[in-house]
């Protein structure tokens, strides 16, 4: 079910940068060989990567100095064989972008100017159905998919954490405890987050729902306002002076403009638009926790 991509750097002759973009299977196509001769000088790195969540990652900087510019799929940040350790990232001196992409969509980008306006503390509820997943679907399983929480659950703690802007400083969870074919679930859990301004948010991932309900739908409750997203389609302003609405003809999850910021760093050189590597190792480290609290 996974594609494997086996990357081998070789340094050459003459300075150079590497710029490699490695969301779930495009850059691991069978077709590529697995591989590739670099142009990078002073850097040898290994990658490992599958069309899952999990992600092994080394890289060892030598002499000369050169850059590596990294993007990754959803949650590969905090997969458990990590450990929580993230020296090899910040070892090396580049961009790293994970693929948090829900920040760049449209309708999240209006609801982080509306909040901008408020200095109240926020409370904000999101709630996931997230649809029902074989047991054996490489998806739950701790090693090859992170689990439910940790390779799809990210994505939400990230967005709160997005727009709350400011530090979790406490996070519980619940999960309901669902047998399937003997084995015990982890895939519908609600979580707790706590941040450092006084705002409080709540993620509602459940695997139990059905397809005619929206999957998505975020509830963002300050000053006596609600701002109301209904799957990345429709916004809504309630009691929210100067905004009622804003519609999209097509759902946009923001994967286009989390690219594209990607890409413009690397042009520029420069993380402008990118994710703080502060707030990403935040969140790995927080779903980790949670992930392990969950499963007791």
């Amino acid at each position: 079910p996974s594609i494997p991509l086996h990357w081998r750097g070789t340094p050459q002759a003459g300075g150079g940068q590497l710029n490699e973009t490695t969301p779930s299977g495009v850059a691991c196509h069978p077709s590529n060989g697995g591989e590739f001769n670099s142009v990078v000088a002073g850097m040898q790195a290994e990658l490992n990567a599958t069309k899952t969540n999990s992600f092994d990652w080394r890289a060892t900087p030598q002499a000369g100095g050169s850059q590596l510019n990294e993007t990754t799929p959803s949650g590969v940040a905090c997969h458990p064989s990590n450990g929580g350790e993230f020296e090899a990232v910040v070892a090396v001196k580049g961009l790293l972008m994970v693929g948090f992409n829900r920040r760049y969509a449209p309708q999240v980008v209006k609801i982080k100017s509306l909040l901008a306006m408020k200095s109240e503390p926020k409370s904000l509820v999101m709630t996931v159905n997230a649809g029902q997943i074989p047991a054996v679907h490489w998806t739950q399983d701790l090693e090859s998919g992170g689990g439910r929480l940790i390779g799809e659950g990210c994505h939400f703690i990230d967005l709160l954490r997005h727009l709350v802007d400011a530090p979790i400083v406490d996070a519980t969870v619940v999960g309901l405890d669902r047998l399937q074919e003997g084995k015990k679930l982890h895939d519908s859990f609600t979580v707790s987050l706590r941040f450092a301004e006084g705002s409080m948010g709540t993620v509602h991932y459940l695997a139990t729902g059905g397809k005619s309900f929206p999957k998505e739908r975020l509830e963002v409750f300050c000053a006596g306002g609600i701002l109301q997203l209904d799957n990345f389609r429709k916004l809504r302003g309630f009691n929210w002076k100067g905004f009622t609405k804003m519609d999209l003809w097509r759902q946009d999850k923001g994967q286009k403009a989390c690219a594209q910021a990607f890409i413009d760093a690397i042009k520029s050189g420069k993380p402008d638009g990118l994710i703080l590597l502060e707030q990403l190792f935040e969140v790995a480290e927080v779903c980790i926790d949670l992930d392990k609290k969950l499963r007791g």
